[in-house]
Formats: C-alpha cells, sequence, structure tokens
C-alpha cells in the first residue's frame, strides 16, 4: 500500500477535481517509485508489518536494545550456548513509552538478564513493526516527490498546467532535475532512522 491512495494524490494534483481517468496507471506508478525514494532516504517504512514476525539482532553487552520500528512485542529471547531463553515481560520496557513506533527495549534492574549478551543474531524478538500510520508529513513530502516525478513527463505536465496554472497565467512548470530540495530535506530529516544505539 503506497504512502498516499491514488484519491488523495489525485485530489492533490487535480484539485478543481478534473483529473483524467486515463492518468490512474501513470500515477499508481510513480507512487510506488515516491514509496521506494523516502524508503531510501529514511532507512524505514511507515507501514504496519504482518503480526507476530520474527527478527533478529546483535547483542552489544548493554541494558539496553535499539530493534526496528517496532509497535507491539509479543515474545523477547536471547540466546546463550545455543539455548534460547525468553525474557519476561515485566523484565524490560519499550520507549518511547506514550507513542510508537518503540525504538528501544530497556531491561529493568532486576531482570532475568543484566544485559543482551555479545553476539550476532542472538536477541530474537517476535512482534508487529513498522508505523501505526503514515505521519502527515510523509504524506505531504510523498505529494511533492509526486508532483516532481510526474512533472518530468509531458504527458503529464501539459494537463497538469491546463487544469491548475494556466487560468491564473502561471507559465508552465519545468521538470527538477532534483528530488530532494532544502525544504523537502527539513520535512524529512525528524524520520531519517538514527544509530540509536551509539547515541
Amino acid at each position: 500500500m503506497s504512502y498516499l491512495s491514488l484519491e488523495e494524490a489525485k485530489t492533490f494534483l487535480f484539485p478543481r477535481g478534473s483529473a483524467p481517468a486515463d492518468l490512474d496507471a501513470f500515477i499508481l506508478a510513480e507512487l510506488a517509485a515516491v514509496d521506494n525514494i523516502i524508503e531510501a532516504k529514511c532507512g524505514r517504512v511507515f507501514t504496519i508489518g504482518t503480526a507476530s514476525e520474527i527478527r533478529y539482532f546483535d547483542g552489544a553487552g548493554k541494558d539496553f536494545l535499539c530493534p526496528d520500528d517496532l509497535l507491539t512485542i509479543t515474545k523477547l529471547e536471547y540466546c546463550s550456548d545455543s539455548t534460547w531463553t525468553e525474557i519476561p515481560s515485566g523484565d524490560y520496557v519499550l520507549y518511547p513509552y506514550n507513542s510508537s513506533p518503540k525504538l528501544r527495549i530497556y531491561l529493568l534492574e532486576d531482570a532475568l538478564i543484566s544485559c543482551f549478551p555479545e553476539g550476532a543474531r542472538n536477541v530474537r524478538i517476535t512482534g508487529t513493526w513498522g508505523w501505526p500510520e503514515v505521519p502527515e508529513t510523509i504524506k505531504d513530502v510523498a505529494k511533492q516527490i509526486l508532483l516532481k516525478l510526474l512533472l518530468r513527463a509531458e504527458q503529464f505536465r501539459s494537463i497538469y498546467y491546463k487544469d491548475n496554472l494556466a487560468a491564473e497565467g502561471i507559465p508552465q512548470p519545468q521538470p527538477s532535475t532534483t528530488i530532494w530540495d532544502e525544504n523537502l530535506e527539513a520535512l524529512i530529516e525528524p524520520f531519517i532512522k538514527k544509530n540509536w544505539d551509539l547515541l
């Protein structure tokens, strides 16, 4: 599912409600490209994954772990001597406490283990990954990128000019050679995945 629906995209592109139906396939193809551009920039996806998905992480000998964007956790385990042991849910907390996704797992002082043992792929988490909903800022960024991509095609540019700009005497826009400008960079920056275990 794209970050923008076809209807959201058409409402943005053609606010007068005159989006030609024969552009649907063209717009849908570019929406997929928009998602890829945003995800490559941010290093994360902004949709909800399937429930009970298992992912593996490296323990670093610290009392916290920075997994991928985590919505809910079903089971947390660590491996020692080829044996997997579950850490009780009362032994850890997820951070941030009052919002999602969760970015860290903190072990409590009286937990089964005091730290996640060092090792490769020795921590196993079962849960639901991703974001509860697409942030409005990401939708706004997606709209701007979509427009930049579409304006590169003369077929779309002429229709967009006729529908949105000609009545105001605004010159036909020219295609942008770059996706990211200062405005989009500022909007997207808070959503770029950080290496939290180094902070």
